[in-house]
């Protein structure tokens, strides 16, 4: 399990005991339908896209470039030598340190300013649907979903990733709830209109999506709100969620302790 997850974990229940990958299977095919899943960037990185950690690293190459006139790929930033004079140049100018939580914030307002058209022309690169090449597990996900096995998820992630398992697994689509229409998430939890997918940052195919500081932290109460009920009825499974994104904890007084109550097996795959 991520580090950050963990501790977070371990904070609010200091007794809380971990299972295996195995029994974590054998009590979800048990009651399938009595667990929602919570996704981060990890359960896309299986198909082929990056994590938050890529796009730190992209960004910082991105801007060393432009304020250094360089000309550096983004295998080049795979070389450690390369990493280290980025890293030192960005330290240099007043960045955070590597791995801080206000990486990913710091550099697409440095690189973006408040353009949101330029944050999701980049992400919609970035995130490009031509780079998907689905996995076992996003496939198997979907299928669950359409089947009715299982009923809500939720997702910091911005891509299309399960909106396209989805539709090659059933013939069919699922719409997410975003920034876009956050009211009617609570609605449809509330009706168990299923499948619920909510995208808690937003979608890059829209408008409001939540990359800068500020952005995240005023993220919506609403869909904040519908995590937080979900949580009331549902075991969570944590997949692929690093804990990096400090504004999902900013509801974990509420949201985790009625995890732990519901006895929610959590596992990550940062």
């Amino acid at each position: 399990m991520p580090f950050k997850l963990r501790d977070q974990l371990n904070i609010l229940a200091p007794g809380l005991t971990m299972i295996d990958q195995y029994e974590l299977t054998s009590i979800f095919c048990a009651r399938p339908q009595q667990f929602a899943w919570f996704l981060g960037a990890g359960a896309s990185a299986v198909a082929g896209l990056p994590t938050a950690t890529d796009i730190i690293w992209d960004l910082k190459r991105r801007y060393y470039c432009r304020e250094e006139n360089q000309d550096i790929s983004r295998q080049d930033v795979q070389v450690d030598a390369v990493r280290a004079r980025i890293q030192s140049y960005m330290l240099s100018r007043g960045f955070p340190q590597e791995g801080d939580p206000g990486e990913y914030g710091n550099y697409f307002e440095k690189i973006f300013g408040t353009d949101r058209e330029r944050q999701r022309q980049y992400l919609a690169a970035i995130l490009s649907e031509e780079k998907v090449t689905l996995s076992v597990g996003n496939r198997i996900l979907a299928a669950l979903l359409a089947e009715g096995h299982s009923r809500v998820v939720f997702t910091t992630n911005f891509d299309t990733v399960l909106e396209r398992a989805f539709a090659e697994v059933s013939g069919n689509s699922i719409s997410a709830y975003h920034l876009e229409g956050a009211q009617s998430a609570n609605n449809a939890l509330n009706n168990e209109e299923y499948p619920l997918y909510c995208k808690l940052h937003g979608d890059f195919r829209y408008e409001s999506v939540k990359n800068l500081k500020g952005d995240l932290a005023a993220q919506n109460a609403e869909l904040s709100q519908c995590l937080v009920n979900a949580a009331n009825r549902f075991g969570f499974i944590i997949a692929g969620y690093s804990g990096r994104d400090d504004t999902s904890w900013r509801c974990s007084d509420l949201f985790f302790p009625r995890l732990i109550r519901s006895h929610t097996v959590s596992t990550g795959c940062a």
